[in-house]
């Protein structure tokens, strides 16, 4: 069992290890996305991009060389991270998926193929199916 430096404000419902093993990543119902380098844990960045409870934390497996993490989030939005850097010192999404008005997204995970293709049709949302 591994503990982490305390970052969040809140309950922590959703946290993944990215595939690629760099990063541990958590989102909480304090609205942030908390990162830790793998594996001596230390505390790297606390994003505040989403504005609701971020529910769920995703990892993909390598895509066009690189590992990405996606958040869902009670504000209607998926929002794309790349952990490929094992150095990096702050995270800045790499894509954001439309808002989905009035959405509260629990749940993503990947299902594309690269990742510059990604839309909100290759990834499911567990509270509405597969996005057509």
């Amino acid at each position: 069992i591994y503990k982490f430096p305390k970052i969040h404000d809140d309950f922590i419902y959703g946290a993944n290890l990215s595939k690629n093993e760099f990063y541990a990543i958590g989102g909480s119902t304090d609205s942030t996305v908390g990162f830790w380098r793998m594996p001596n844990r230390n505390f790297v960045f606390k994003s505040t991009e989403h504005t609701g409870f971020v529910w769920n934390v995703s990892s993909s497996p390598q895509i066009s060389g690189k590992y990405f993490v996606s958040t869902s989030s009670s504000d209607g939005t998926v929002k794309i991270w790349d952990v490929s850097d094992k150095t990096r010192e702050s995270f800045k999404p790499s894509f954001n998926l439309p808002v989905i008005p009035e959405t509260d997204i629990i749940g993503c995970d990947f299902s594309g193929a690269n990742i510059e293709d990604i839309t909100l049709k290759q990834l499911i949302i567990a509270n509405g199916g597969i996005i057509n």
